[in-house]
C-alpha cells in the first residue's frame, strides 16, 4: 500500500517532467542528472510505468535466452504448467541450432522413437510400430509409462518429436 507522501513524490516528479516536453539543453527535471531530459529519465513514473508494461507482454527463457512476445507462443515454449519441462531442454538438437524445438502436432508417420507430450504434463518417450499392410496403422507403446496396452499414435493428440536413437558402438 503506498503512502500519501509517495503519492506527492510522484506527483512532483510528473509535474517536473511537464515542465520539460521538449529538449531545451538543461539538465533532466526529474533527477537533474545531465545526459538526459525528463521523458526518459529513469526516475519518471510515466516511463517506469511503460517498462513494466513492455516487460509484462514478454517472456524470456532463462535456458535458452528467447524472448516471446505473445503469450501463445510463451505457452508452447514453456507448457501448460509450472512443471512442464520447455520445448528447448527437450530438442537433442539445441546446441547446433537457434530452433528451440522441433515439435509438430501431425501424428508420427514412421517406426521408431519419439517424444509424446499432451501439454498437461512432462513430455514422456514412446516407441511408435506400424500396424497392417495397405496403409498402415500406427500404435505406440510404452511399459514404464503405466500404459497396459498399445495407443493408437492417431487417438492420442497431442505434440511430437523425433527422438533420434542412440548411436551404438561398433564393439557392441
Amino acid at each position: 500500500m503506498f503512502k500519501t507522501a509517495e503519492y506527492s513524490e510522484a506527483m512532483q516528479m510528473l509535474m517536473a517532467g511537464w515542465g520539460q516536453l521538449r529538449p531545451d539543453g538543461n539538465n533532466c527535471a526529474i533527477c537533474g542528472d545531465s545526459g538526459h531530459q525528463a521523458w526518459e529519465c529513469h526516475q519518471n513514473p510515466l516511463v517506469i510505468i511503460r517498462r513494466v508494461k513492455a516487460a509484462e507482454s514478454k517472456w524470456r527463457c532463462f535456458h535458452c535466452g528467447e524472448v516471446f512476445d505473445d503469450s501463445e507462443a510463451a505457452r508452447q515454449h514453456f507448457g501448460n504448467i509450472p512443471s512442464a519441462t520447455p520445448r528447448c531442454i527437450l530438442c537433442p538438437h539445441r546446441d547446433e541450432c537457434k530452433v528451440p524445438n522441433q515439435w509438430r502436432k501431425e501424428t508420427p508417420d514412421e517406426q521408431g522413437y519419439w517424444w509424446w507430450w499432451d501439454e498437461d504434463g512432462p513430455p514422456i518417450p514412446v516407441n511408435i510400430f506400424v500396424n497392417g499392410t495397405g496403409k498402415p496403422r500406427y500404435f505406440a507403446t510404452i511399459g514404464q509409462h503405466g500404459w497396459n496396452r498399445a495407443q493408437w499414435v492417431e487417438d492420442m493428440g497431442g505434440m511430437w518429436m523425433r527422438l533420434p536413437e542412440p548411436e551404438v558402438p561398433e564393439s557392441v
